[in-house]
């Protein structure tokens, strides 16, 4: 009965973490490479590497630090940015595994505890 658990569990996390996945790899992140694509005081297309994320001016917004290729520091607002390439940020098949099993294995209970529609054999 574990064992069916664990498998169903480890199943529905492989999907989750797939999908998380995704949508992780298109946020601005730290050590992330990203484009500016819009604003008016950094030109647009110039390159570079995240370093520092905090809270905007007066708490509103979301600023990134970048480092450019050039070696110049960007204070810039994150809607002016996407990331480059976010296609090399998604996990890759293995690491969706062993992380699916590794949750799987620790969360077993909340495997096996019926929740309305399970069918409980």
């Amino acid at each position: 009965m574990i064992e069916k658990a664990r498998a169903y569990l480890e199943k529905s996390l492989i999907k989750r973490i797939r999908a998380e996945g995704e949508d992780n790899a298109a946020l601005i992140m730290k050590d992330k490479r990203v484009r500016v694509i819009k604003g008016r005081k950094a030109p647009h297309g110039t390159k570079g590497r995240v370093f520092w994320i905090g809270k905007g001016w007066r708490g509103q917004g979301t600023r990134v630090g970048v480092t450019t290729d050039a070696g110049e520091t960007l204070w810039i607002d994150a809607r002016n940015l996407e990331v480059v390439d976010p296609d090399q940020y998604y996990y890759t098949e293995e690491e969706i595994q062993q992380r699916a099993a590794y949750l799987a294995s620790r969360s077993w209970i909340e495997a096996i505890t019926p929740r309305p529609g399970m069918v409980v054999v």
